[in-house]
């Protein structure tokens, strides 16, 4: 009998670790394949937060071979030679971490400035364009989700990290860490606004930030 109990759970100790219904963790799995390995067709994928949230919680449930591809893909970076550099704002509270170089690179563009007390204005200053379009929507975002709107904000920094999320436009982990990718590629240039499309992103993930601060867990699926 001993035996027996001991071949069960040997059997079945994947599941132990698991918070979610198989049903649950084969949504998101299915959504992160259609990411990073996208079937013809396949339109981009606008928030990832909760395939993120379900994939974390129960990574010691997944097959050996998803843990592994699902680590270099979404729990660290890609481009481990990447030259990183940060960008401050609103006191220090959010930073926003991109590459120059490597498949996480964002583009080199620099045609504009932007700071929290001018906005947007011509000419470089050394930092890229699309960093400037992630912090200017952080900004705003904070300024109607947090102080207009009310909800708690309890994060001593938040991270927003720019790198290639395949075909999802950003997702968030928690109170304190954004994943934002780092230039929509998948959209069409000619007809998407890139600056519009990071103020929705980034508006969005921010909120399910907050929304972590009243409850851990959210049923997407």
């Amino acid at each position: 009998m001993k035996f027996l109990l001991i071949s069960v759970l040997i059997a079945y100790a994947p599941t132990l670790w698991a918070l979610h219904s198989p049903a649950v963790r084969q949504a998101a799995l299915a959504q992160w394949q259609a990411s990073v390995n996208p079937p013809p067709g396949q339109k981009p994928i606008k928030c990832g937060t909760r395939m993120q949230q379900v994939l974390r919680a129960d990574f010691q449930a997944l097959p050996p071979a998803i843990q592994d591809a699902y680590r270099q893909s979404l729990l660290g970076k890609k481009s481990a030679a990447a030259s990183q550099g940060t960008f401050s704002l609103l006191g220090g509270i959010f930073v926003i971490e991109f590459d120059t170089v490597g498949v996480d690179a964002v583009p080199d563009s620099d045609a504009q400035s932007w700071s929290e007390t001018a906005g947007f204005g011509p000419g470089g200053n050394g930092i890229p364009d699309y960093v400037e379009f992630v912090a200017a929507a952080m900004d705003s975002s904070y300024r109607y989700e947090v102080l207009r709107l009310g909800y708690a904000f309890i994060a001593p920094r938040v991270t927003l990290s720019m790198r290639d999320l395949g075909l999802y436009y950003g997702y968030a982990i928690g109170t304190n860490s954004l994943e934002i990718d780092n230039d929509l590629a998948f959209l069409d240039k000619a007809t998407a606004d890139i600056r519009e499309g990071y103020e929705v992103t980034v508006a969005h993930e921010f909120f399910h930030s907050l929304q972590f601060v009243y409850t851990g867990s959210y049923n997407f699926f």
